[in-house]
């Protein structure tokens, strides 16, 4: 159980440095040989609170808007 933190160069097994572009991860997380539930964090840089009618809303800092309740973790 906990957090692990995955990092990647860009390079391929060879050690080639791979292009620009748009690549995924996928996760198998299991407790003994049982499947369980796993939840990728994508860590974001917060730029402001926006409050809109009484609501409060997180400004990243490309813009978009995400809802306080969606946050699990603040580093």
């Amino acid at each position: 159980a906990g957090q692990l933190t995955v990092g990647w160069d860009g390079k391929n097994a060879a050690g080639v440095q791979q292009p620009d572009g748009q690549y995924s991860i996928s996760i198998k997380a299991v407790n003994g040989t049982v499947a369980v539930d796993a939840k990728i964090l994508n860590p974001v840089k917060i730029s402001s609170v926006a409050i809109d009618k009484g609501v409060s809303s997180l400004v990243l800092e490309n813009g978009k808007r995400m809802s306080m309740s969606d946050v699990t973790q603040l580093i």
